[in-house]
């Protein structure tokens, strides 16, 4: 029993050395492997070159390079995609996980819950997108600047520094952009920006699903 407890806190004192949060470690949640299906130019996993077949593990940080492209699958029915010039913190588990974009774009398209809550967050430097099943186009212009689309469903939109966020439907696109300035957010629309209907329709064909362009999904 003593050798446990030890151990137990031994734990705690790595995570807080490598100054991981220790009320967000998710003791108790199964990741959510996933795997690269596609990959157009320089695309690396922990620094290391990624290709088809490439599996994405809890925490792994996935890079893009100029011109470069990479789609992974999680669960069964969701699919995200990253363009040039991105990095995300992979981090999705069965309870409530979230994809981290440092910088770039992501667009994504979600069509079955796989978290027991049956959502799952993509957070920018200045705003958090909790996902149901969802179209969506995120972009980070830069640290204090970025762009989401919510392109066909409801996503809940959160301001970074704030508790409570707001639902925010479309069928057809509907953009906005979290700017951060003076330690706060002001939102503003911003229409349809970086992607098209086609970039989604791809998306969604990678999962065996379309897109009702006319109605909510």
């Amino acid at each position: 029993m003593k050798k446990s407890i030890t151990l137990f806190f031994l734990v705690l004192l790595i995570i807080s050395a490598a100054g991981i949060n220790a009320s967000a470690w998710p003791w108790s949640a199964k990741p959510v492997k996933a795997e690269i299906v596609f990959v157009l130019g320089d695309v690396k996993v922990n620094g290391k070159k990624a290709e088809t077949g490439t599996i994405i593990n809890f925490n792994d940080i996935i890079e893009t390079g100029n011109g470069s492209i990479v789609r992974i699958l999680a669960a069964e029915k969701t699919v995200v995609q990253l363009k040039a010039n991105s990095k995300m913190h992979y981090r999705l588990n069965d309870k409530k996980g979230e994809l981290y974009l440092e910088k770039g774009w992501i667009a994504g398209v979600t069509r079955k819950v796989f978290t027991k809550d049956g959502k799952y967050s993509v957070r920018t430097p200045t705003a958090v997108a909790a996902i149901r099943g969802t179209s969506y186009c995120f972009k980070v212009e830069n640290d204090l600047s970025s762009y989401f689309c919510i392109c066909n469903g409801t996503i809940n939109m959160t301001a970074a520094g704030e508790n409570k966020g707001e639902d925010i439907s479309s069928a057809h696109h509907f953009g906005e952009r979290f700017i951060m300035a003076d330690g706060k957010v002001s939102i503003e629309e911003a229409g349809m920006l970086y992607h098209t209907d086609e970039d989604l329709e791809e998306l969604a064909a990678v999962i065996n699903e379309k897109i009702d362009w006319s109605k909510l999904d």
